[in-house]
């Protein structure tokens, strides 16, 4: 298989973060990885039920606009997203999705990724989602 590069294509689209997928936690379902991602920066469960229940954009919106209160998320964020990518893919139809893409390079061309025209970053999504599927070989 070839490198996937972005995950913004209708074939590549389900490895990102705003792609629906029920993800449980702490007895919250969240409607995304992104959704999960987004509510840990806030400590209190109120907050995380309302960005539970957002669509993927707008949870992202939401913590753009709203000062984060977990203080310790920053020093966490790659172990919050890795636990996210845990659970999506230990899910069907992603599981078998992902062992698909055997070892291809997986680069997320975004901001977390690599800037698609410069391929420079640190592709933290990609290499968080290449370690889950090494771990589920």
């Amino acid at each position: 298989m070839e490198d996937i590069l972005t995950f913004t294509t209708p074939e590549t689209r389900w490895l990102s973060n705003m792609f629906y997928v029920d993800i449980r936690h702490n007895g919250v379902k969240y409607r995304s990885t992104e959704n999960f991602y987004q509510a840990m920066k806030y400590k209190d469960i109120e907050t995380r039920k309302f960005i539970a229940l957002l669509k993927p954009h707008e949870a992202k919106k939401y913590s753009r606009d709203n000062t984060m209160t977990n203080e310790n998320f920053e020093s966490r964020k790659l172990d919050i997203m890795l636990y996210a990518q845990r659970k999506k893919y230990s899910q069907e139809p992603f599981k078998s999705k992902l062992l698909a893409t055997g070892d291809c390079l997986l680069e997320d061309g975004n901001w977390w990724g690599v800037d698609i025209n410069t391929r420079e970053g640190e592709n933290n999504l990609g290499k968080i989602i290449m370690k889950v599927r090494q771990d589920l070989c």
